[in-house]
């Protein structure tokens, strides 16, 4: 079962396709939202992922930020120009070997 606010988005049809994922974590059910270092904490600690193997991928700087000063490594997605970055972040993915 997922978690509420992911649900929705299914059941919505904004997060197309339908993924599973091993690990989610929904900030409304955890009780800390970006860029709370709380739940980039919470995120490594239940992955078991050491800070520098985690790609974090986010299109608002403050975001981006927090998870840097917590040893991440990030990509800053402009959800404006879509196409655009979903290429760079391929580019990036692939120079980094994830």
């Amino acid at each position: 079962m997922y978690p509420r606010m992911l649900s929705e988005l299914f059941t919505r049809k904004l997060l197309l396709p339908k993924e599973t994922w091993e690990i989610i974590l929904d900030s409304s059910e955890i009780g800390f939202q970006k860029p709370d270092k709380r739940i980039y904490e919470i995120a490594q600690q239940v992955s078991g992922v050491k800070n520098e193997k985690i790609l974090f991928v986010e299109n608002s700087p403050e975001h981006l930020q927090a998870a840097k000063d917590f040893g991440w490594q990030t990509f800053a997605y402009d959800s404006q120009t879509p196409n655009e970055s979903s290429r760079e972040l391929m580019n990036f993915l692939n120079k980094n070997n994830f």
